[in-house]
């Protein structure tokens, strides 16, 4: 009990603290203060307590599914927020700077709602098992001081850089969180029998264990699974490819904004 505590507080501490580190080392490039992230964390933890309580509830919404379509209702709208701060900051726009922070801020709010709901369910369900309690905080402790910790190391990596490798590898790791969100909700979408569950793409698992910590960064980083679908894939592909594309199309404005000004 006490490992499989350590793996899911671990999972789920992990995909949190990536967005946070990416937008506070964001926030440390650009000198800007980090109150604003501070306010929206907690935020997200609140709106996570409000979301495990009434997480039954929801769960019968829709024949049943209701969890799930509001798992992927969550991670679609953090790949939007992902979507359009990237293109904002490719296009180094300063006109949609309250646009920017709303992005960065909903994101981090969806993120820690979702994930701090499932560690508050996934505790609150040995309430009543005395004896496993133990175990099962000790394992949230050690893998939330793990995920953190990962987090924290993220952050300090990049803030190190020079200014424009680090803006360079937020770009690179918010693309992949971005395609991250979109493959889980597409799994979701799987569980819940709207979308058709393909055929296995291939199986890493004797390489990449799942449940290893490799495994869980891995998970956190680019929705890492060693036996994911065809449809998965596909999609998360087709995710990277709009990031790209968004990022791409931001950087030919902000030339273009640059090159009528000289010639202005």
């Amino acid at each position: 009990m006490l490992i499989n505590s350590v793996i899911l507080v671990l999972r789920e501490v992990l995909e949190a603290a990536m967005v946070v580190s990416l937008f506070m080392a964001f926030f440390t490039v650009v000198r800007q203060s980090h109150v604003f992230l501070l306010r929206a964390i907690l935020l997200g933890l609140i709106a996570g307590a409000i979301y495990a309580v009434n997480l039954p509830t929801f769960g019968n919404w829709f024949g049943g599914v209701g969890q799930e379509l509001m798992n992927t209702l969550i991670h679609a709208g953090i790949y939007i927020c992902l979507l359009i701060f990237s293109f904002l900051n490719a296009a180094k726009t300063t006109k949609q700077s309250t646009l920017l922070n709303a992005c960065i801020g909903l994101a981090i709010v969806l993120a820690i709602s979702r994930e701090s709901a499932e560690v508050m369910l996934y505790v609150s369900g040995f309430s009543a098992m005395q004896s496993l309690m133990l175990s099962v905080i000790t394992g949230g402790l050690i893998g939330l001081m793990l995920g953190l910790s990962v987090g924290v190391f993220l952050y300090y990596l990049m803030i190190s850089l020079p200014v424009n490798q680090t803006r360079r590898l937020i770009h690179i790791l918010i693309v992949m969180v971005a395609g991250s969100m979109m493959a889980q909700a597409t799994q979701f979408l799987i569980q819940a029998d709207w979308l058709p569950a393909t055929q296995m793409a291939w199986d890493t698992s004797a390489i990449v264990s799942e449940h290893s910590l490799t495994g869980q960064l891995l998970y956190a980083l680019m929705a890492y699974e060693a036996t994911p679908s065809m449809l998965q894939v596909v999609i998360y592909l087709l995710s990277l490819i709009v990031m790209g594309l968004a990022i791409f199309i931001g950087c030919y404005m902000q030339k273009r904004a640059n090159t009528a000004y000289q010639h202005g």
